[in-house]
């Protein structure tokens, strides 16, 4: 079984499309395996549910939400998590020799941020 070859779904990485969001960084892009100063969109860190694995998605392309890292921090530690729902999004599975772990790389073609959505766990 080759991992790159295998796609993940929006369902097998949350419930109902919905994640939380912890923080959002520029998409850096890479060439030659090293970081430049170039951005295309930007990077979503979220939390799945219900299991609440960490998940980084990128949304090349994109302009970044108006919405600081503290902000969604005050917002998520007061207990009113900053959920969002991502457009088209796909992921592939892929071997971290470092750590063996298998990890998810994704990708989407936007971001919602949903207001005053209430979920269910």
């Amino acid at each position: 079984m080759i991992l790159k070859n295998l796609t993940v779904k929006e369902d097998d990485l949350t419930i109902n499309g919905k994640f939380i969001l912890v923080a959002l960084l520029a998409n850096t892009i890479y060439r030659d395996n090293k970081a430049t100063e170039e951005t295309d969109g930007y990077k979503a860190q979220v939390v799945s549910l219900p299991n609440f694995d960490k998940l980084s998605i990128k949304v090349p392309g994109k302009k970044s939400p108006s919405l600081s890292n503290e902000a969604i921090q005050e917002q998520n530690a007061a207990g009113n998590f900053c959920f969002v729902r991502f457009e088209n999004l796909v992921g592939k599975l892929w071997q971290d020799f470092s750590s063996k772990e298998v990890k998810v790389s994704a990708s989407a073609d936007d971001m919602q941020i949903l207001d005053d959505e209430a979920i269910d766990i």
